[in-house]
């Protein structure tokens, strides 16, 4: 018996559809910034010793229409008083409650991480602002 290789691969209709979907869970939810240890999952709960950083609130609508499975967010009102010090390794999106949990992704300096922040360090009580954000639903595994 051979072994075969799961291989989806999204139309343009459906990355966007997907994308969208997830953009509206987010009106008027939460960006969060933690420095630490990404969980494996988006359902798991924050690893002990997580450092929040910043939290930035989405609009509603939280992202504009999807086109190639991409979404860019409509605007983020910024965190003008960042929680801690830290170095941002990783991100969580949540609804508007701020508890229900939607996505997570790295955080990174190159165009390859889920979100590219050009600070190294994020320091307390500074102004944190992300001027743009995509959210993007691969359309390939």
């Amino acid at each position: 018996m051979t072994e075969t290789m799961n291989k989806v691969m999204l139309s343009n209709g459906a990355a966007n559809a997907a994308a969208d979907a997830v953009g509206r869970l987010c009106d008027g939810g939460w960006l969060d910034i933690y420095e630490g240890e990404q969980p494996d999952t988006g359902d798991a709960p924050l690893p002990e010793g997580t450092k929040l950083l910043a939290s930035l609130q989405f609009g509603t609508p939280a992202f504009l229409p999807a086109t190639g499975g991409a979404a860019r967010a409509a605007g983020l009102s910024p965190d003008r008083d960042a929680a801690q010090t830290g170095r941002p390794a990783w991100f969580r999106l949540y609804r508007a409650d701020h508890e229900t949990r939607v996505y997570d992704g790295d955080v990174g300096r190159t165009p390859e991480a889920a979100m590219v922040l050009r600070a190294l360090l994020i320091a307390q009580h500074a102004e944190v602002a992300v001027t743009e954000f995509v959210l993007t639903m691969p359309k390939s595994s």
